[in-house]
């Protein structure tokens, strides 16, 4: 995990892009600029691949890097994405006092993962 595992995605989105925000950061609550900046930061330097769309998202990758232009290549990764999904359903615990402390915590990573969703489809009419 290293040195982030307590640190949520916004705080290192920031951290990354100006360095003297770790220490004040760490120490006080986030804001909604955090969340704008860390936006903003998100949406200049990330090409975004969902999970959900694991197969669309490689080939996104595959054009913007160049990656992948012979038969054996694909083969490949399909072949690891179909082994790769080990997705199950689970118990939700929605509305538990643990589930209210973990939304509050992850609040404005939720709100960051939604901008991403949507910058996903916003990046499609450029890399597909």
């Amino acid at each position: 995990r290293g040195d982030h595992s307590d640190v949520s995605l916004i705080d290192r989105l920031i951290v990354e892009e100006k360095r003297d925000v770790r220490t004040s950061k760490r120490a006080g609550a986030l804001s909604w600029h955090d969340l704008e900046s860390a936006k903003e930061v998100f949406g200049r330097k990330c090409l975004v691949g969902l999970v959900e769309k694991a197969e669309e998202s490689i080939r996104r990758y595959e054009r913007f890097f160049g990656w992948g232009d012979n038969s054996g290549y694909n083969t490949c990764v399909g072949n690891k994405l179909v082994k790769a999904d080990k997705r199950n359903e689970h118990d939700s615990f929605e509305g538990t006092n643990a589930w209210e402390v973990l939304r509050k915590k992850n609040e404005y990573d939720v709100l960051l993962f939604e901008y991403a969703k949507n910058l996903y489809t916003q990046q499609s009419t450029m890399y597909d």
